[in-house]
């Protein structure tokens, strides 16, 4: 059915009490992306524990349906899996430290709390005179952190027709939040053109610049 962002936002409520690493005294927490609206494809998220890794299972119980979709959503919606996820820490559990959600794109946030620029995993083929590849991240692995914690680590899988590559993401919050990269890429065949550490923005120019 069609949906808008009204739509997507009353579905995608999260309950922050079921939030991952929730009730203990742990210094981070993970909370879940709905599917729907732009986001379509699932990706598959693990809790990594003493080198031991689990999936993490979508439930609708896990969401706050809001009354625009609340009588849409089936009795047995099944295991349906995640559009991405976003991470909380200790220093303010209502905002965003840092989000994953759609293709290869995430973004984070200083001390300012405001989003600005999303970055990419990678771009491939951008400004040439055919359609760019756009490579997605298909699986995180979210290491459990510790008590006394100051980064999260993330492992992260990212596929496409052309390549497919090995992420480590290490997240230390802050006035300036330092995401620390690690990637390992391995292409299937020759590209023309391979964009390492993308920035994406929507603002074009303001009152102030040259137009």
């Amino acid at each position: 059915a069609a949906m808008d962002w009204d739509d997507y936002q009353a579905l995608n409520n999260f309950r922050v009490d079921h939030s991952l690493w929730a009730g203990g005294e742990l210094p981070f927490q993970a909370r879940f992306f709905h599917l729907g609206l732009y986001f379509h494809h699932p990706v598959a998220l693990y809790e990594v524990v003493a080198g031991q890794a689990r999936p993490i299972v979508f439930s609708p119980d896990l969401f706050k349906y809001g009354p625009r979709v609340k009588d849409k959503i089936p009795e047995q919606v099944g295991n349906l899996g995640f559009a991405g996820f976003r991470v909380n820490s200790r220093a303010d559990w209502d905002r965003d430290m840092f989000a994953f959600l759609g293709a290869s794109y995430f973004r984070a946030v200083g001390a300012s709390k405001q989003y600005g620029l999303s970055a990419r995993g990678l771009a491939i083929d951008t400004g040439l005179d055919r359609p760019e590849e756009f490579p997605e991240f298909r699986a995180f692995w979210l290491e459990r952190p510790t008590a006394d914690a100051k980064a999260l680590t993330i492992h992260a899988l990212l596929d496409s027709p052309s390549i497919t590559g090995a992420y480590t993401f290490v997240v230390e919050p802050g006035d300036t939040t330092i995401m620390q990269v690690d990637a390992h890429l391995f292409p299937r065949r020759k590209i023309e053109r391979l964009g390492i550490a993308p920035m994406t923005s929507m603002f074009q120019c303001g009152e102030n610049d040259r137009r």
